[in-house]
């Protein structure tokens, strides 16, 4: 792992209670600042993923209510339309193969 020096100014409470804590842990202060960074880090991260998925979460639900909303062109259903595009029945004797290639199961 690169590392790379900086110098950065806490509280003096704070510097106590870290060298507190490296002490109890038998590691350095940089040892404790780097993992509580890192965490940080990492928790900063996680809330941004965290706003992206919410906002497609969003995005789905106003597709979906227009999709509720648009006029239904078919009012067959779903199946006898699909059994239509195949060109056959659904569930029939070739389900489970692809395009008419023979069982997918073997015999």
């Amino acid at each position: 792992m690169n590392t790379e020096r900086v110098t950065i100014t806490l509280p003096a409470d704070l510097v106590a209670q870290l060298d507190e804590i490296a002490q109890s842990r038998d590691v350095s202060r940089s040892s404790i600042v780097r993992e509580a960074s890192a965490q940080y880090v990492a928790g900063v991260q996680g809330q941004a993923r965290a706003q992206q998925l919410e906002a497609a979460t969003d995005d789905l639900r106003c597709f979906l209510d227009d999709l509720r909303a648009a006029p239904v062109l078919d009012d067959r259903p779903v199946l006898e339309i699909l059994r239509q595009l195949r060109g056959g029945p659904l569930g029939g004797p070739d389900a489970g193969t692809t395009a008419g290639h023979g069982s997918a199961r073997s015999k």
